[in-house]
């Protein structure tokens, strides 16, 4: 289940619908167990959090979008030199996702396939 405002976190795989997410042509990731739900930077903190998708307000849309590199790193579009983290490393709890400056680490990578198009509406 997705809930509204809540920080982003890394969790212990599972092929669960929550730990999806899909990247539109806007830049935005979905979480697959509720579309209506985004990844989003914080205003003025590293903070990445779960919020609604739909916002009248253009800044709040741009901590919404993102890019994906071809080495899987996610890169916050208003802020392009910090990528999406987890906070440690440990493949058995979850970790508070954040912003930081990018370098070549491994935990910077994210694993990304293409999906088929579907007709919903985004």
């Amino acid at each position: 289940m997705v809930e509204k405002r809540v920080n982003a976190i890394a969790a212990p795989c599972s092929s669960g619908a929550t730990q999806r997410w899909t990247f539109d042509a806007d830049g935005h990731l979905h979480n697959m167990a509720d579309p209506a739900f985004c990844l989003k930077v914080d205003d003025e903190a590293a903070g990445v959090g779960i919020r609604p998708c739909t916002s009248d307000d253009p800044e709040k849309r741009a901590r919404m979008t993102f890019t994906i590199g071809a080495s899987g790193a996610i890169r916050s579009q208003p802020r392009p030199d910090q990528v999406v983290v987890p906070v440690g490393s440990s493949a058995s709890k979850e970790l508070l996702m954040v912003l930081k400056e990018s370098s070549t680490e491994d935990s910077e990578r994210w694993a990304a396939s293409p999906v088929a198009p579907t007709s919903e509406p985004r």
